[in-house]
């Protein structure tokens, strides 16, 4: 999948490659519900970016996780209202 490949090709060491995969697996289980599944392979790509782009302010996966589920709920917040 292409998610999973976006974070195997990131510049990681093998640490925040682990908190990075971790944080991406228990935030995809808590909102793929969210997604139907012609969107699914995309949310999980930005989904996956998000989290690359949270390890900027954390390494913790926990914090990683969260973060990256802000970003993608700012997101989609954002893109349902300029359909709005």
């Amino acid at each position: 999948m292409e998610a999973r490949k976006i974070i195997d090709n990131a510049p990681l060491g093998p640490d925040a490659r682990r908190a990075v995969g971790q944080a991406f697996d228990e935030a995809w289980e808590r909102v793929a519900d969210k997604f139907v599944e012609g969107e699914s392979e995309l949310a999980r790509i930005k989904l996956a970016r998000a989290v690359l782009l949270a390890r900027a302010h954390s390494h913790d996966a926990y914090l990683l996780k969260e973060i990256a589920l802000r970003l993608m709920s700012n997101y989609y917040r954002i893109l349902w209202l300029s359909r709005n």
